[in-house]
């Protein structure tokens, strides 16, 4: 699964309203606001507000995708089915971030309302919440060697738990993954061109650059490519959208390289742009590696394709192209902090 960029489309209204109320601000020190100066204050703090929720659903969102791959290995170990596979070996860890709950609940207290996203969240928060309880308890059984001593009984009884749990956890958390997702893309292209009306041009570029990568992740969802089938997709439909990535980059990187731009935009870590550009041009790598295999029809082989973990790590694989990805939403959200 993809990860969500944090949220940048409503520090532009933040930033027009600021302008508007420049002139406020000695007043607003003296005590002495108007109505209307106050009124513009209050939308300020409202967009604030709606920009910090927003962005707590981002970090859920993304540690949704976590939580995934790690159901994924261990249902690689364990087996799938109802009785469950003797585990040899590492036990591959279920881990559920405490944070995940913090922020579904710290959201659904908020005054600021985003409806849809809301009730898709308190629907599954339940099964996060069991997953959590049940992951720490296997912890503690596999990592303790439980199973010497009671030949795998309590593995059995938690498994079984634990298949009951991830089937209503998928369930509800794919409702809150298509609300995520619509919100993400209706954003993305507001923000495009609020930035670039507004003349940011570094946010606009950035926020350009990430959409034509996830146009490339979209036609790979399109083309439904895995591992197992990704040589019998439509290559050519990759090189258009790799060259459209390529050529936005060279603007992405010159932008980048101006730093009166960057330090009247608020970017100024130097270290997280150098990061970003770093994993941006790996993430073109990993582009260009797809697309070559693809061409020379060098298929997954055996353990590519039963070990998620070596999909992911492989170059030319579509689960290689979203774990780089991945790693570039995590730069990029760097560069605002």
């Amino acid at each position: 699964m993809r990860k969500i960029g944090a949220f940048l489309l409503l520090l532009f209204v933040i930033f027009s309203c600021g302008k508007s109320g420049n002139n406020d601000k000695t007043n607003k020190e003296k005590g002495t606001a108007t109505k209307n100066e106050q009124d513009v204050m209050n939308e300020i703090e409202k967009k604030k507000e709606e920009v910090e929720k927003y962005n707590r659903y981002v970090e859920v969102y993304n540690n949704l995708g976590n939580m995934d791959g790690r159901i994924i290995r261990y249902f690689e170990e364990a087996g799938n089915e109802e009785k469950v596979r003797k585990v040899k070996g590492s036990f591959p860890v279920m881990h559920v971030n405490q944070s995940t709950i913090d922020n579904v609940k710290q959201n659904l207290s908020s005054k600021v309302k985003m409806d849809e996203l809301d009730k898709a969240a308190k629907d599954m928060l339940p099964y996060i919440e069991e997953l959590k309880t049940l992951a720490e308890a296997m912890e503690s059984y596999y990592e303790g060697k439980d199973f010497v001593s009671d030949n795998y009984a309590k593995a059995q009884e938690m498994h079984t738990k634990f298949l009951a749990a991830v089937k209503k956890y998928n369930e509800t958390t794919s409702a809150f993954k298509k609300a995520m997702e619509k919100q993400d893309k209706e954003n993305k292209v507001q923000a495009i061109e609020e930035f670039k009306k507004n003349g940011e041009m570094v946010r606009y570029n950035l926020a350009l650059q990430m959409k034509l990568n996830e146009d490339f992740l979209a036609e790979i969802d399109n083309q439904k490519l895995d591992i197992s089938n990704f040589t019998n997709g439509n290559v050519e439909k990759f090189k258009e959208l790799r060259d459209k990535i390529s050529k936005q980059y060279e603007e992405t990187e010159k932008i980048l390289a101006n730093g009166e731009e960057l330090k009247k935009e608020g970017y100024t870590n130097s270290v997280a742009i150098a990061s970003f550009k770093r994993k941006m041009t790996e993430f073109k790598g990993s582009t260009a590696s797809l697309i070559n295999r693809m061409e020379t029809k060098k298929k997954g082989e055996s353990g590519e394709i039963s070990n998620s973990f070596y999909a992911e790590v492989s170059e030319g694989t579509p689960e290689n192209v979203y774990r780089v990805f991945n790693e570039v939403v995590r730069e990029y959200n760097n560069l605002s902090k």
